[in-house]
């Protein structure tokens, strides 16, 4: 897997408003780091749907739908324990004109989430998924297998960039670090997992090679704050 350049940054704060004791001198610091790396995963989300006037012929048609596309996808040799079948949900169909809910027929529904890690079959893959009827692509991510392993490295050159900043501060008024008081990640800026991470959406504009997914590059993003004692020099 190749890894891009990676990105430090600092952010300094006045002071954390529950210290353990608010009377110790102290500095206070956020601490951020940025890894980027290329992706080697894409996942997929697809919803299958099919409607009908009667109930009986909708869930053998889905059923059979769900079936035809689990196949194929077993063809393009993606592993079982990466296929899952999701929000099986069949249900009335209603439309509302005149005032009133019509029902109109039922509605049967499934999300097939998959997880690819040859990326050139992406093509492949799009252009089968295209035949199956009923079959709607809801996205394709990118991600990474080091998932885990980025977010634990940035995590500690986050806190060594708090460590840097906070000396330097510290040393510019004829002062030194001492224990650290308070050490937090905010969880509202993890940015390690597929919610947080900045993942680029598969594009369909054709490049200059004529493929038509670009990946660029994931970037993990981890911050956190640090609260050191400081003596005198």
């Amino acid at each position: 897997m190749k890894f891009l350049p990676l990105c430090v940054g600092v952010l300094l704060v006045s002071a954390f408003p529950a210290l353990a004791d608010d009377d110790l001198p102290h500095v206070s610091v956020f601490g951020t780091a940025v890894t980027q790396v290329e992706p080697d995963l894409l996942r997929w989300s697809i919803g299958i749907e099919n409607r009908g006037a009667e109930i009986e012929l909708v869930a053998s048609e889905h059923t059979n739908t769900v079936a035809l596309t689990l196949r194929f996808l077993r063809e393009q040799k993606i592993p079982s324990e990466r296929i899952q079948t999701s929000q099986m949900s069949l249900s009335e169909h209603r439309e509302y004109r005149n005032n009133s809910w019509i029902m109109e027929g039922y509605d049967a529904s499934t999300t097939v989430s998959f997880v690819t890690s040859d990326l050139p079959s992406y093509r492949a893959i799009w252009h089968g998924l295209s035949k199956i009827k009923g079959i709607s692509v809801n996205g394709a991510h990118w991600d990474t297998s080091k998932r885990i392993e980025l977010r634990d490295a940035t995590r500690v050159d986050a806190l060594k960039a708090a460590k840097a900043k906070a000396e330097t501060m510290a040393a510019t008024l004829g002062m030194k670090l001492a224990e650290p008081l308070m050490i937090e990640e905010p969880v509202n800026f993890i940015q390690g997992d597929l919610h947080g991470n900045r993942l680029q959406s598969v594009t369909s504009t054709p490049g200059e090679d004529g493929e038509s997914v670009a990946p660029g590059a994931i970037e993990i993003r981890i911050r956190v704050r640090v609260s050191f004692r400081i003596v005198a020099q």
